[in-house]
């Protein structure tokens, strides 16, 4: 767990992408400093040091925010929602949905979101 500073933005590891990537309570996710192997043409390979780089986003039709993170050079879509939940509440409850309290699904913060059923989520919008 990493603290920055005095009103400290939380951040931990992703599970399955340890070492990678981390997401912070303020739902943002970044990269992980890292060195990585690059294959040049003529054969040989080198190392580069990457940085870390909080990443972007980009919203679905639905509002709810996408971040693409890499693993073995394979990338995947994953919604920010549900990684910070994920990470700082616990595994997805079967037929949950990470819901936003004000309805912002671009607030992806951990104190905006809640693990809820499709039914009380279909109860509160009604």
């Amino acid at each position: 767990m990493i603290h920055d500073g005095p009103a400290a933005e939380i951040w931990h590891p992703i599970k399955g992408y340890e070492g990678l990537y981390e997401v912070s309570d303020r739902g943002r996710v970044r990269s992980v400093m890292r060195d990585v192997r690059v294959d040049l043409p003529d054969g040989s390979t080198t190392i580069h040091r990457r940085g870390s780089v909080v990443l972007a986003t980009k919203p679905k039709r639905n509002g709810c925010l996408m971040v693409c993170l890499s693993r073995e050079n394979r990338p995947f879509s994953v919604a920010v929602n549900r990684l910070v939940l994920e990470t700082f509440v616990g595994p997805r409850p079967p037929g949950w949905l990470a819901i936003p309290s004000d309805g912002d699904k671009g607030n992806c913060s951990l104190a905006n979101l809640s693990w809820r059923s499709r039914g009380s989520t279909r109860a509160r919008v009604a």
